[in-house]
């Protein structure tokens, strides 16, 4: 969560073992979530050239065992000081959490695709996942995005043709679809629109031997057993969803120090233990930095903090770790307590290295906003130095 964005949106109040919760960023090198024509969607953050993958650098990964409660939550990683400008994404409409339900996986946004059958009396078990962020690609007859080997794959998203900044990232739904169709009137507006969808096996001849190669593998295993080619799928009326995807606690995502305009930066010791260390020299009495401080972000029925990991979004400046950098925070290891006591997250700034005799010292920002607060150097910190704070006083 971004230093300003922490107003509450991110506080969750179900239990870790129930509730799972995905924060979608809204900004990241690779793509932006914004309002267009066909509602919300992904648009390209960056130039892309033909053949290259889309979200190299994004958190691309499945969601599933939903359940009626689950959230996805949208996460800024806009500067504080920053105004809507070229340079920030227009945020108008987007919402700060979609639900995230079986209904939804199987009705819109989910993708099909097979586990294999040990038995070998089908051709796989047709299950159902959720992958983040294409969930969020609008259709298209003319798509920029194709995933070389089909839909539910392993294979990355790739781009069709050369992508410029700022266009919307789409793709061909009649690719994945099932055997009951798309039933919706197309308007992508392309030269090539067929406008009512259909089903892939009712397109022209030349036109399946063209998608062929891209088509989800579901749709390919129920082709091949109309054509007598292959096995029948296993696809009781059940859905099947695999086990929960996670490591055990929820995932958060949040963005680096650059996010406060902070010149620090979270790096790994030789020992793989992170801290933060100066990226510039700080005299005595110097401010190092500012951060966001709120409630502990997730916590169970009786109000007590859980432990999650703490997943690093796109980089944006020098300082911030590569994106996908986890750190599992635990409020005993890492949450202060206030005298309600309320444990408190406070970010990036979680990161900063106990010492008895440290070089920063809190302090209670001085613009009236009692949810930010600074550190102040207690000595002379030179640039590379490990920034160290007493976590007595936090």
């Amino acid at each position: 969560m971004t230093p300003k964005a922490g107003s509450g949106d991110g506080v969750l109040s179900s239990p870790a073992a129930v509730y799972q919760t995905i924060l979608f960023p809204s900004e990241t090198k690779d793509y932006v979530v914004k309002r267009g024509k066909f509602g919300l969607g992904l648009f390209a953050a960056r130039d892309i050239q033909k053949g290259e993958v889309v979200f190299e650098n994004s958190l691309e990964y499945c969601y599933a065992d939903v359940v009626d409660g689950d959230d996805i939550l949208f996460v800024n990683c806009r500067n504080r000081s920053k105004t809507e400008n070229e340079d920030t994404q227009d945020t108008a409409g987007i919402p700060s959490r979609i639900p995230s339900t079986r209904d939804m996986l199987l009705r819109t946004h989910g993708v099909e695709y097979l586990e294999p059958d040990e038995t070998g009396k089908t051709a796989g078990i047709v299950c159902s996942m959720l992958e983040v962020p294409g969930m969020l690609m609008n259709h298209s007859c003319d798509p920029c995005v194709i995933n070389p080997e089909g839909w539910g794959s392993d294979a990355e998203d790739v781009a069709a043709r050369d992508i410029k900044k700022g266009e919307e990232l789409t793709f061909d739904y009649i690719t994945f679809e099932d055997e009951s169709g798309v039933d919706f009137d197309c308007a992508c507006g392309a030269d090539s629109c067929r406008g009512p969808v259909r089903l892939f096996e009712d397109l022209p001849e030349k036109e399946q031997k063209r998608l062929m190669p891209f088509i989800n593998d579901v749709l390919r295993a129920q082709l091949e057993f109309k054509a007598e080619r292959g096995l029948p799928l296993d696809d009781s009326e059940e859905p099947t969803f695999p086990p929960r995807i996670d490591s055990g606690v929820p995932r958060l995502v949040f963005s680096g120090p650059s996010c406060a305009e902070a010149k620090v930066a979270v790096r790994q010791d030789e020992k793989g233990e992170f801290g933060l260390y100066a990226l510039k020299d700080f005299r005595r009495g110097n401010a190092v930095y500012e951060f966001w401080r709120q409630p502990w972000p997730l916590v169970d029925s009786d109000k007590r903090p859980e432990p999650f990991d703490m997943v690093f979004a796109a980089p944006m400046e020098e300082g911030d770790p590569p994106e996908g950098t986890v750190v599992r925070v635990d409020p005993i290891n890492y949450g202060a307590e206030t005298r309600s006591p309320i444990s408190q997250f406070s970010g990036w700034d979680l990161v900063a290295t106990h010492d008895s005799n440290p070089n920063m010292e809190y302090d209670d920002d001085d613009e009236g906003d009692s949810n930010w607060s600074t550190t102040y150097a207690t000595r002379e910190i030179k640039t590379g130095e490990k920034l160290t704070v007493d976590y007595n006083c936090r």
